[in-house]
């Protein structure tokens, strides 16, 4: 056991000696590291060049098609057939659709017909209604004829006999001789023959008067009988025509006729109302048979983005039909009357002039201007263009407001409160046709440049409240400070507008602890 003791005790002491040694050999070189210490400041330099410098502003923009066409007919047509499927590259002029003018010539014919039957009716009509009135007048005049005639002849009559009334009828004529034998009857007469010369004198008297007709008086009558008689006709014809009713209401006034013909005029305005509508329908008809067209052209270069209309299918809406009061009244198959709706037929998307659009803040929006140039990289493919639009209207990325700006795209790379403007580019190189719609491509857009000034590393400018600076080494290898007035700004370089020259040695990266007038050394002095 005393062996064992001794042993740790030997193993014991030769750790105390070693770890002896290593402390007094870390203690020397801490002394010997401290008595030679270098209080200079490691740091690493640069000599100013001139040279171009550029500013770009990246950002991710969404692809959209150079414009947006959609096409359709003025009027509305059957779609026959269609010539192109979605997501088609078409030319200017290409067929898109193949339509139907048929029908349209079929209901101007049928409106043509319409109004033809409406005139036929009209004209027919107006020319009974004139033989009506024709005759309604002729009564009307004979009726005046006979009333005349009846009067005149009363009137005549009851002058020939008041007349009549003055006249005797007749008149006794006695022979010049008379009193002569009348005288020698009584002379001669004596009492024995008084009875027979009472017979001589009035058998004398007899043969001595006679009674003659007055010829005036006979004439008088005569024309009195001839005047009763027109009267008494007259009265017939008049007593005729009104009991058959046809001249009730023409022997109240002279002109009773003026107020038949306005009655007739009423009537053509009541009928005339439907030769207007036919007359209106054949105009609509023949309208929208001349702005017909047997294809839908392809008015641009582009991709078809939509096709919403299908054989059978009507451009421009679906077709509706109604019954015109006219139609009604002929009975006529009612005349299809289409109406046009905002629908676009077919929609192409210009993708042979693409545009990239982002949405810029406040800030960014400040620092683009239109037709600054555009770097683009699509997965490889570089491209470029400019900016050829600047919103005037900014909006907060609800899609609320955007909507009610009209605003189309989405907001870019990354979301904010704060209201956006909106950006828009061209796109110009070949192979534009690749780039899809709707995707997103890298654009870097040169926002400013100069050429031949003094270049500055970026990692070496300092900035403290409003004023820039940087170090540079001076006299005995002490740091410098000097206030610069930078320029424009790029990823790697500052441009020196004043403060600084070319040949300049700066210090780069300097660390936060460098103050002016600290000792310094360069990294490559070891």
């Amino acid at each position: 056991m005393s062996s064992t003791l001794k042993n740790r005790r030997k193993r014991n002491i030769r750790r105390i000696v070693i770890f002896a040694f290593i402390f007094l050999a870390l203690g020397g070189w801490l002394l010997y590291s401290y008595l030679n210490k270098d209080d200079r400041i490691t740091i690493r330099t640069v000599q100013l060049e001139r040279g171009d410098i550029f500013s770009y502003f990246y950002t991710t923009a969404e692809i959209k098609p150079g414009s947006i066409t959609e096409h359709n007919t003025t009027v509305s047509q059957k779609v026959l057939a269609v010539r192109v499927s979605p997501h088609q590259q078409v030319k200017a002029g290409d067929i898109l659709a193949v339509l139907d003018q048929q029908e349209l010539a079929d209901q101007y014919v049928s409106a043509q017909e319409a109004r033809q039957r409406i005139e036929a009716s009209l004209a027919e009509a107006d020319a009974e209604e004139k033989a009506r009135l024709n005759a309604a007048e002729q009564d009307r005049k004979d009726l005046e004829r006979n009333i005349s005639t009846l009067f005149s002849s009363l009137s005549t009559s009851i002058s020939q006999l008041t007349r009549l009334a003055t006249l005797a009828p007749a008149s006794v004529e006695i022979a010049p001789d008379l009193e002569e034998k009348m005288v020698n009857i009584i002379t001669a007469s004596n009492p024995e023959t008084l009875d027979q010369d009472i017979e001589q004198l009035l058998a004398t008297l007899r043969q001595s008067a006679e009674l003659v007709e007055n010829p005036e008086y006979a004439a008088g009558l005569s024309q009195l009988e001839h005047e009763l008689k027109k009267a008494s006709d007259a009265a017939d014809h008049v007593l005729s025509g009104l009991a058959s009713g046809s001249l009730a209401g023409s022997i109240t006034l002279p002109d009773s006729i003026t107020g038949q013909i306005g009655s007739l005029s009423g009537l053509n305005a009541y009928v005339q109302d439907p030769l207007a509508q036919a007359i209106a329908q054949e105009d609509a008809a023949r309208n929208q048979y001349e702005k017909s067209q047997p294809y839908i052209y392809a008015k641009t270069d582009g991709l078809v983005a939509q096709i919403n209309i299908s054989p059978g299918d009507y451009t421009g809406g679906s077709a509706t039909s109604q019954e015109t009061g006219l139609e009604a009244l002929l009975g006529n198959a009612s005349l299809n009357t289409f109406v046009p709706q905002t629908v676009s037929a077919i929609t192409i998307y210009d993708n042979t002039r693409p545009q990239a659009v982002f949405y810029a803040g406040r800030f960014d929006a400040g620092r683009i201007k239109t037709g600054m140039p555009v770097q683009f990289d699509y997965e490889g493919q570089l491209f470029s263009g400019d900016v050829i639009n600047k919103g005037r209207i900014a909006a907060s990325q609800s899609a609320g407001q955007l909507e009610a700006l009209d605003i189309i795209g989405d907001m870019g790379s990354s979301f904010s409160s704060e209201p956006q403007l909106e950006i828009r580019m061209s796109i110009k190189g070949t192979g534009l046709t690749e780039l899809i719609t709707g995707f997103w491509i890298d654009a870097e857009i040169e926002i400013d440049h100069a050429e031949d000034v003094v270049l500055l590393p970026a990692e070496a400018m300092r900035r403290e409240l409003d004023t820039y600076f940087i170090f540079v080494i001076g006299e005995n290898n002490l740091a410098a400070k000097r206030t610069i007035t930078p320029g424009i700004q790029s990823d790697r370089y500052i441009e020196v507008k004043e403060g600084l020259n070319e040949g300049d040695r700066i210090i780069i990266n300097p660390p936060s602890s460098l103050q002016d007038g600290m000792p310094v050394k360069e990294a490559s002095d070891g």
